[in-house]
């Protein structure tokens, strides 16, 4: 019996840090927006606990970014960011621009979403790939380093799903 209660705390409490969390705020300069991120896992010191967020603004329809933060500062130039998921070969290699403190990787994608525009097909097929795996490998680069970090994928469906609803 202690056995099963064990194995039910510890699935519980491993579940409870990988899941993806999501809301809906807004404030004076960015008015309503919506807002998805996961923790993910790393062994470099001090950046153990990655985080991985994507935000959608209603203001401007079709705008959204995609970051990552608590990472390795992107002091350096020739940011890269390569993201591969489980049992997918393909790897997105893109390029990465950060805020003017360094302490952010954003993914870049083209803002203005255009239905017949690469770019939103590209995103489009990263939000499924996010979708449906269940864990996404990212590698930052730069002219003077790499770092690389897990993200557990599980319950991203709900959180994608709530970042495309009106």
């Amino acid at each position: 019996m202690k056995t099963i209660l064990i194995i039910i705390f510890l699935f519980i409490f491993l579940n409870s840090f990988s899941q993806w969390t999501y809301y809906s705020k807004s404030d004076p300069f960015d008015g309503k927006y919506k807002s998805a991120y996961v923790i993910g896992i790393s062994d470099k010191f001090p950046y153990e606990n990655p985080l991985f967020v994507i935000n959608t603004f209603k203001k401007d329809s079709g705008n959204f970014n995609i970051y990552l933060s608590k990472v390795p500062c992107a002091c350096c130039e020739n940011l890269e960011i390569d993201i591969k998921f489980d049992n997918d070969d393909n790897i997105y290699e893109l390029e990465g621009n950060t805020n003017s403190k360094k302490d952010i990787w954003f993914l870049k994608f083209d803002n203005k979403i255009l239905h017949n525009d690469d770019n939103f097909e590209n995103y489009i097929t990263f939000l499924s790939d996010i979708k449906i795996h269940s864990k996404m490998y990212i590698r930052l680069k730069n002219d003077c380093e790499e770092y690389d970090c897990e993200f557990s994928l599980l319950g991203s469906s709900k959180a994608i799903d709530f970042l495309n609803k009106n």
